[in-house]
């Protein structure tokens, strides 16, 4: 089974402890319908998330599994108006794809005032209420993924913060802010460095010793274009010969 797979499964069992409690007021024999609703559903990765969701309620009696979502990403709009239709019907949980936090986030204070525990899906958000948070950290996930390019491709990566200083009568404080832990964990594991600069002079200094470790050995590729001179004699000389046949045959051929 693959991860995409496993998060459907990890968020309805997660839902499915969430409602155990409302579901054991409720009695026996009654349908626990828990909504998954995702940014989209017209791509292989929301497919194998609707796929696992579907699997685990299969394995779980009384469990009942509903994928909805908008019919692309960018519709935010629409995954609103999914969710408060789904809150209008009571159901027992929501996991949520959020296609967009500010606009996702006041629908969501509406199903926790209704009752409804919600678990957050593939896109983290700010949001304290929610029950738990399935998905993948894209931020390191793509800091991976630039570390194993720049090894690839025998690369190093330096990184240079640039902070705008206000100066006061006690001090310079710097009016900008740098993740400057973010950026070395971007340069050091590919070799490189991390800098902060604050004005002009110092970004060139910086340049000036980037250029300094980065010396790269240049090749050049020679080219001779030979020109056949020899063509215009073979020219000449195939007309002399075909000069001679053809007086062979008139009155000026030769005389034996």
């Amino acid at each position: 089974m693959r991860r995409k797979e496993i998060r459907g499964l990890a968020v309805l069992v997660l839902l499915m402890a969430a409602c155990l409690p409302s579901c054991n007021r409720m009695g026996k024999g009654k349908t626990i319908e828990v909504v998954l609703v995702t940014k989209a559903l017209d791509s292989e990765w929301w497919q194998r998330v609707k796929a696992g969701a579907d699997a685990a309620a299969r394995a779980n009696a009384g469990v009942k599994v509903t994928v909805v979502a908008p019919e692309r990403e960018v519709n935010v709009d629409q995954q609103v108006a999914i969710l408060e239709d789904q809150i209008t019907k009571r159901v027992a949980a929501l996991a949520v794809a959020p296609a967009g936090a500010s606009e996702v986030i006041p629908v969501l204070d509406r199903a926790r005032g209704a009752g409804i525990p919600v678990v957050i899906v593939d896109t983290d958000i700010n949001w304290t209420p929610k029950l738990s948070y399935v998905g993948g950290d894209n931020q390191r996930a793509g800091r991976m993924a630039g570390e194993y390019m720049a090894k690839l491709l025998g690369v190093r990566v330096y990184t240079i913060g640039a902070l705008t200083v206000s100066s006061t009568p006690d001090k310079d404080v710097p009016s900008d802010t740098v993740d400057a832990q973010l950026m070395r964990r971007i340069a050091e594991p590919t070799g490189g460095h991390f800098y902060s600069v604050s004005d002009e002079n110092s970004l060139a200094e910086v340049y000036r010793e980037i250029e300094s470790l980065e010396k790269s050995r240049v090749g050049t590729r020679e080219y001779t274009d030979y020109q056949e001179a020899h063509l215009a004699f073979l020219i000449l000389g195939a007309a002399l010969l075909f000069g001679e046949i053809a007086l062979a045959a008139t009155l000026f051929r030769r005389v034996p």
